[in-house]
């Protein structure tokens, strides 16, 4: 960046020297220790979710404590640790210092003091610096509380019983719960006589079914209507919101306000174009 600083485009030259700026403070330096530490948390429940042979309750357990160490975050251990790192390297300021322009308020209030600025994030003391982590902690803890709560729970448990890695699979009382939560019924017969198939054929192959997909690969449709019919279901419930994310981030690029006349049916082939594009890219792992 310092380099970039003398280039001869002065675009460069201002976005280089405000990028400087801001690595230089302390607030950077916090927030930069506290998402490595973070990340490595993240990064070992992640892991153990995207195993193949890990069963419903194990997840549940590996969120329930992501949930209990951002609760229980040793805001102080961070700041003190981050400081020491500034320190080091002659960081002095707290954050980039903005402008001090003087507000206008209005006449009925033009008496009034004011202690506070809402939705101001500068960081001027080793407080500032305390109060933004319990933000930004408390902003990921409740995003997580939204996407994993008891609900989502119960159909982890539900689903664990189509996963042939899980100890409850095929467990009959756990199939007709998922396979009424999707508007039908199967026969208590065709499962007993389902997991009989599935021990010969394992034994004939000498193949484990380690997924979904493996089992589904040896339903017959004809011989068990209503096996085949939860497993395609159950396969086809996005797992994630990514799909829908990239289709919003690429109809922003395709619809501008210098084409705000494109029909919806040229929109859509053209967002399936580009969804294609996607999904020919390297897998990306999903936290």
């Amino acid at each position: 960046l310092a380099i970039f600083e003398t280039d001869r485009d002065a675009e460069t030259r201002l976005s280089a020297a405000s990028l400087l700026k801001t690595l230089q403070t302390k607030k950077f330096v916090v927030l930069l220790v506290f998402f490595a530490q973070l990340y490595d948390r993240t990064d070992f429940c992640t892991k153990g979710l995207q195993k193949i042979n890990s069963s419903a309750d194990t997840n549940i357990l590996l969120i329930e404590d992501l949930k209990e160490y951002l609760a229980n975050f040793d805001f102080n251990k961070v700041v003190e640790y981050a400081l020491k790192l500034a320190e080091k390297y002659q960081i002095e300021k707290f954050d980039v210092s903005t402008s001090s322009r003087a507000r206008c308020l209005p006449k009925k209030i033009n008496s009034s003091v004011i202690m506070t600025s809402i939705g101001q994030n500068n960081a001027n003391s080793v407080e500032d610096l305390q109060n933004l982590l319990r933000r930004t902690v408390g902003h990921i803890h409740d995003e997580i509380n939204a996407r994993f709560d008891k609900n989502q729970y119960e159909i982890f448990k539900l689903v664990s019983a189509c996963v042939p890695s899980s100890q409850s699979f095929l467990e009959d009382s756990l199939v007709q719960e998922v396979s009424s939560a999707f508007g039908f019924k199967i026969k208590t017969a065709e499962l007993d006589v389902f997991r009989g198939y599935i021990r010969r054929h394992q034994k004939s192959t000498n193949a484990n079914l380690e997924s979904l997909f493996d089992v589904f690969d040896i339903i017959d449709e004809n011989v068990f209507p209503g096996l085949y019919q939860l497993y395609q279901t159950v396969i086809t419930v996005p797992q994630t919101s990514c799909k829908v994310e990239r289709l919003f981030s690429s109809v922003k690029r395709i619809k501008t306000r210098f084409r705000s006349k494109m029909t919806t049916l040229r929109l859509s082939f053209l967002s399936e174009q580009v969804l294609h594009v996607f999904k020919n890219m390297k897998n990306r792992r999903l936290l």
